[in-house]
């Protein structure tokens, strides 16, 4: 059965030499003969030597298949394959040796090592060991990875017919050349029936082994309960060194040996010795639950050398809350909820592990303990996805445990920090991680956790109540600190600044401060963050309540700074570049603050206005200096000193152009509003002058005093021309009022005042009669009709008054002390004036 199993194969080997030929011998294989296990080179009966290594391997690997295969298509398996044995060394001896002729009865036909000149001459190897490769091709090639070639079988002396065969006999190719190298080939014979079924057999007999191996490992391997168990010291032993699948069946034993002794006492089950037994056994059950607990609880610190433990823990597990009765006896609680107790355990081991400092050790104490403590749970995650997760059976749940049971143990822990009192900073870091960087792909939406984390949400780390705690822990912390910040901004401006008497920078082409910037930078970092937690609308609402403390309590600041007396190595226009360097700064305050009224609209409307009124109160102050410089030499003005100097005037120009340096610096549209306002004040405390009723021009000097008016002011135009006033309208008033008093016919007087009272219906009686007296005395008939004239034009006048264009209501009128301003007319006028 085995030679049809394996066919014949010719082996025909030529070998490059002058006095010999190949010869070719029938591959079979003497039943007695034993065949070497490692493949070395061992000669054969021919004088061959075997193939050694990677030949050798596959040569026994394929005896091997076809011994298997023999074996499960035999009935009774005895197919005649030959034993390897590793005692008997080399099971194939030279024809030299003696104990050939012993074990064979014969002597074998003459190998080639002997007819190429000795057994050990290098022309006897072996074609396999030379040609190994390819005699293995040769194989695969034909489709028959039959066994290696046999060596012939020796002949019997009692079989007198039997004589070596020859090359013609055997049907092998003829010798080759002379001299020319050996070729070795593999050819089967015409009749392959035999072999190729063999061949189908052995691919069915590996297929259904293999099989056989896959479903055997597959299926759980059986556990049989010792009987009797062991001892409760023995038993303790084995669940402290944690051999826990051979405890867990003693006890097994141990319980049943326990009920079956209940029950063959009946009634008296209450002895002393099973009372003693069952605590044993609890105290042994109880030793094993906290035995699994604790290696759960470090299931995630050290997976490779619980691995095995807790395949053992999952079969306790499972078999405990499966069985019956297993409750009774192992405790309270389901083993399931030991397990789940024990990933709490370690779950909870885990993040008391994360460091944690004291504020005063580390003032990022929070960031720092909080940023570990997300890496800690995606790293224990993972671990458990790689590798605990296959080591239970799929209704453990596993991943979805530990997930939840992470979930938990945060909010417990993130809860007993807010029982700390939380700085701005703490309670920021502790929301942005609660509601941004917990959820996201940093921790639990890491991709590495999916697809077992899945999509649904695992709800909020802190309730209602825990999260307002938080967020007033925030805003409260964030008001003391901002207001805190804004006072020390004003102290240091103070201090590097104001005390120091240092210019202020210029920043194209404008005055500029870091003291805006800083207070901006301030104002956005807080927004910004507040975007992450979900505080924006409260925190701009803050900051919009302490910047309006700080609008006025800066310009309180000022103001007391710029009232002390200054020394005299202080410039004159050193307040001036101040005042508009904190116009330009609260200009830029509030362009940024514009950007947050739709946020919170009612707050920061409120802070808008407060600081344009801010920026109104410094260009306020500017206006209220510059007029006070100037008042001296107004008073100088529309006087008989006047008439003759143009000093004092001469003073007001060169004061209004030196600070219209600074006015440069400014930016719009606060530097637009001051040039029109300085126009504005200018213009009116000039006309002032002539309506204070303190001058009158006698002798016809009004002609000269309208003349020189109207020069300065033509050059008062040019001035607030290249300043770029906007105020056109405040043009023609000097002008008009020029033409009225140097009118040298006095009942001419009254075609000026429709011009006047066109332009400027806010003018009134008190105004025409300031006048007409700084242009000199008249007669009261005179003045009474041009009064009664302006009344007319004021009644008939269409244009009506323009609230933002007042200049003579604004101006008021001294009552005037002295003599008349009228000359007095009638019959007692002396020296007889009144007759004609």
């Amino acid at each position: 059965m085995a030679q049809q199993a394996q066919g014949e194969v010719e082996a025909a080997e030529v070998r490059g030499s002058d006095d010999h030929t190949a010869t070719t011998v029938p591959a079979t294989e003497a039943p007695g003969q034993d065949t070497p296990e490692d493949g070395g080179g061992q000669a054969d009966g021919l004088g061959f030597e075997r193939p050694r290594g990677v030949l050798g391997k596959v040569r026994r690997s394929f005896r091997e298949s076809f011994r298997k295969a023999a074996q499960a298509t035999s009935p009774t398996g005895l197919l005649p394959f030959r034993r390897r044995s590793k005692d008997e060394g080399a099971d194939r001896h030279r024809p030299d040796e003696e104990d050939s002729v012993s074990k064979t009865g014969s002597q074998p036909p003459d190998s080639p090592s002997q007819r190429s000149g000795g057994p050990h001459s290098p022309e006897a190897t072996s074609p396999f060991k030379k040609y190994g490769r390819f005699s293995l091709k040769a194989r695969v090639e034909n489709g028959s990875p039959s066994p290696d070639p046999q060596p012939p079988s020796t002949p019997n002396s009692d079989a007198p017919d039997s004589q070596p065969v020859s090359p013609a006999e055997s049907g092998s190719p003829s010798t080759l050349k002379k001299g020319g190298f050996g070729r070795f080939s593999l050819r089967l014979k015409k009749d392959k029936g035999p072999r190729v079924e063999a061949l189908q057999t052995l691919t069915e007999a590996l297929s259904s082994e293999l099989l056989q191996e896959e479903r055997s490992e597959k299926q759980p391997k059986s556990r049989v309960i010792p009987s009797p168990p062991l001892s409760v010291m023995q038993i303790s032993k084995l669940i402290d060194a944690e051999v826990l699948e051979d405890a867990h069946l003693n006890l097994l034993s141990l319980r049943l040996e326990l009920q079956a002794e209940k029950e063959a006492a009946g009634e008296a089950a209450g002895t002393i010795e099973l009372a003693r037994k069952e605590k044993d056994l609890n105290l042994l059950y109880g030793a094993l639950r906290d035995k699994v607990r604790g290696i759960v609880r470090d299931s995630t610190r050290l997976p490779g050398r619980t691995k095995e433990l807790l395949g053992n823990v999952a079969t306790i597990i499972e078999e405990e809350d499966g069985g019956e009765g297993g409750h009774e006896v192992s405790g309270p609680e389901t083993w399931k909820e030991t397990w789940t107790h024990g990933v709490q355990e370690g779950v909870q081991a885990t993040i008391q592990s994360v460091q944690l400092d004291a504020k005063e050790q580390d003032p990022a104490w929070l960031s720092v303990h909080l940023g570990l403590l997300g890496a800690a749970i995606v790293g224990d995650l993972q671990t458990v996805k790689k590798e605990l997760q296959a080591i239970y059976p799929p209704s453990f749940a596993v991943f979805s445990t530990y997930r939840d049971c992470y979930h938990q143990a945060i909010s417990q822990h993130l809860k007993q920090i807010l029982q700390r009192k939380l700085d701005v900073r703490d309670s920021y870091h502790l929301l942005q991680w609660t509601i941004g960087r917990y959820p996201s792909e940093k921790i639990m939406g890491s991709p590495s956790l999916q697809p077992e984390m899945g999509s649904e949400g695992l709800g909020p780390l802190l309730d209602q109540g825990e999260m307002e705690t938080a967020h007033q822990y925030f805003l409260e912390d964030l008001q003391e600190k901002l207001r805190t910040s804004l006072k020390n901004t004003v102290k240091m401006e103070s201090e590097k600044v104001w005390q120091k008497e240092e210019e202020p920078e210029i920043l194209n082409d404008y005055y500029h401060s870091d003291m805006h910037i800083t207070v901006c930078e301030l104002i956005h970092g807080y927004v910004n963050n507040s975007r992450e937690i979900g505080l924006e609308q409260e925190v701009v609402s803050t900051c919009a309540d302490e910047l309006k403390h700080f609008s006025k309590q800066f310009q309180t600041d000022f103001r007391e700074w710029s009232g002390t007396p200054p020394p005299p190595s202080r410039p004159p226009s050193l307040r001036v570049a101040y005042v508009v360097t904190y116009v330009n700064g609260f200009s830029d305050l509030t362009d940024q603050v514009k950007k947050y009224e739709e946020r919170s609209p009612v707050p920061v409307g409120e802070l808008i206005r407060e600081l344009e009124g801010g920026a109104q109160g410094f260009t306020a102050a500017l206006l209220d200096q510059l007029m006070e410089g100037l008042k001296p030499y107004m008073r100088r003005m529309m006087t008989r000193k006047w008439l003759t100097t143009d000093t004092d005037f001469q003073k007001i120009v060169d004061i209004t152009e030196e600070v219209s340096q600074h006015y440069r610096r400014m930016k719009p549209p606060y530097m637009q509003g001051f040039v029109n306002d300085v126009h504005y004040h200018l213009a009116k405390q000039y006309i002032s002058q002539v309506l204070k009723n303190d001058y009158s021009c006698k002798n016809r000097k009004h002609e000269k005093a309208a003349a020189k008016m109207r020069q300065q002011w033509e050059v008062l135009d040019r001035l607030f021309d290249n300043l770029g006033t906007t105020c056109d309208w405040l043009r023609p008033v000097g002008v008009q009022l020029c033409d009225i008093i140097g009118t040298k016919n006095r009942g001419d007087i009254k075609n000026g005042l429709q011009p006047l009272v066109q332009d400027y219906p806010d003018i009134s009686k008190k105004h025409v009669s300031a006048v007409l007296y700084f242009r000199g005395p008249m007669r009261r008939a005179e003045k009474r009709a041009i009064l009664s004239h302006l009344k007319e034009l004021q009644s008939n006048s269409k244009s009506g008054r323009d609230p933002s264009r007042a200049f003579f209501s604004t101006i008021e009128v001294p009552s005037i002390d002295g003599p008349l301003a009228c000359v007095p007319c009638g019959p007692n006028l002396p020296f007889g004036l009144g007759t004609r």
